[in-house]
């Protein structure tokens, strides 16, 4: 008697409707998992097969933003209970009893704020500089061709001036200045002749500046790291950040400024074809890499833009959204976009070095794990690229000490182990029923290279 063959479809599962599945012995469930030691894997298991393990002191902070719905219904009460409707379904699963519910967020950016004279206008002479005493200046995201703004204000006997990309061309009354920062990230200030822009009126400690400090990827703290109030406004007696800080970026390298520096050339702080969108937004500030793809048809039609940030990380919704208003203004407005972050991909491989008697043999395997960690980094790859069985053979063998080099595994995160020839990363592709996924970008795991010698 042949058995009956039973189909399953592969769904994604809100947080609400996973725990709707438990106890249930019909339902299959295939997850991907993470334990405390950062080892990665997957388990197909029956629904009455798993159950939620009770909180521990030790379990880190979850939480996450949400938006109470503006339906007319989304705020209930009765005698006991007052019943919140949110927007979006929540994306983690809580403790009812360890649950606190935050009504008091506001948004945050990164600088400690600096008030202070900058000195005394002269208008006899022309070009005139000052330099802030602090540094570096603290730049927030915006929609401009750069991704970002100053934060610094200079008033000129009380009045506001404004700050321009380049005195050139300024008229002679403009009350307008330009800025630049030196090799230690002190910001230089200056004033227009009469001619570009104009000359700062006379006057003792007339020039005042009020502008924040700091920034980078330092401020990228983790969930209930900021505790402290340096200055307490009337009604604030604590305060913490129930989400991690994210989008904080340090000044570019000189590599990276030869990097970037063609792209604004490229576009002009203009977005035209589907490359300048890329180079547009891989020019923006937070975001590190970008891939453009135009969709003809689907649900997904029009210009589809994957974006990484720092390091791979998520690019914050702030950031998203002001590119996306950025391309708006400087590109063409009719163009339906849409920007994504991008799919983090993983792989692991696992290779037998024949090593030159010659050399330490733990020095050449820490140089080709290195080798690896490099040449399979965030940095060297692109969307889309894939991996090879014999590209990281190339790499390992390269390594000075190394006499031969066989890959013995080589699959992708989650997956069983095994020895795949190529390991492909996915491109947005276009669906007639589905929106695209965004790109990939394939990188060699955080899990620990396994080296062993070839016999």
């Amino acid at each position: 008697m042949l058995a009956p063959i039973r189909y399953y479809t592969a769904t994604t599962l809100r947080a609400s409707e996973f725990t709707e599945l438990l106890g249930n012995g019909d339902a299959r469930l295939r997850l991907r998992l993470a334990d405390r030691d950062g080892h990665h894997g997957v388990l197909e298991a029956r629904g009455d097969q798993i159950a939620l393990a009770a909180s521990r002191e030790d379990d880190p902070l979850q939480s996450e933003i949400v938006f109470v719905a503006t339906d007319s219904d989304a705020i209930e009460h009765d005698r006991d209970h007052t019943t919140l409707k949110l927007q979006t379904p929540l994306q983690q699963i809580y403790a009812r009893p360890d649950l606190r519910i935050n009504a008091n967020v506001a948004p945050a950016t990164h600088g400690e704020t600096v008030e202070a004279i900058l000195g005394s206008g002269d208008a006899s002479q022309p070009d005139q500089q000052f330099t802030l005493s602090q540094a570096p200046l603290t730049y927030v995201s915006a929609a401009t061709p750069s991704g970002r703004a100053s934060t610094l204000e200079l008033r000129v006997n009380d009045v506001l001036w404004r700050e321009v990309p380049s005195l050139y061309g300024a008229p002679p009354d403009a009350r307008v200045y330009a800025t630049w920062q030196d090799d230690a990230a002190y910001t230089t200030v200056q004033f227009g002749d009469a001619t570009e822009g104009a000359r700062p009126p006379s006057g003792e400690s007339n020039l005042r500046v009020k502008y924040r400090k700091g920034l980078g990827q330092a401020g990228n703290v983790a969930a209930g790291r900021l505790t402290t109030l340096l200055a307490r406004p009337l009604g604030v007696s604590e305060v913490t950040n129930p989400v991690a800080a994210s989008g904080g970026e340090d000044a570019e390298t000189l590599a990276q400024a030869r990097d970037n520096a063609p792209l604004t050339v490229l576009t002009l702080d203009r977005a035209v074809s589907v490359r300048d969108y890329a180079d547009f937004a891989r020019a923006f500030a937070g975001i590190d890499k970008a891939h453009a793809l135009w969709i003809a048809s689907g649900p997904g039609q029009g210009l589809f833009l994957t974006v990484a940030g720092v390091a791979g990380a998520a690019v914050p919704a702030t950031v998203r959204n002001n590119l996306q208003q950025a391309l708006r203004d400087y590109g063409d407005p009719l163009v339906p976009l849409r920007i994504e972050n991008h799919r983090d991909a993983r792989f692991h491989c696992r290779v037998a070095l024949k090593i030159d008697a010659t050399f330490i043999p733990e020095t050449v395997s820490e140089e080709v794990r290195q080798a690896l960690r490099d040449a399979f980094s965030f940095d060297q790859r692109r969307f889309g690229q894939g991996v090879s069985v014999d590209e990281v053979a190339a790499v390992a063998q390269a390594v000075p000490g190394v006499m031969a080099a066989h890959v013995l595994q080589l699959y992708r995160a989650g997956e069983a182990p095994g020895r795949q020839p190529r390991l492909f990363a996915a491109l947005p592709v276009a669906s007639p029923t589905a929106s695209p996924q965004a790109a990939e970008l394939l990188t060699l795991a955080e899990a620990p290279i396994e080296l062993e010698a070839l016999s």
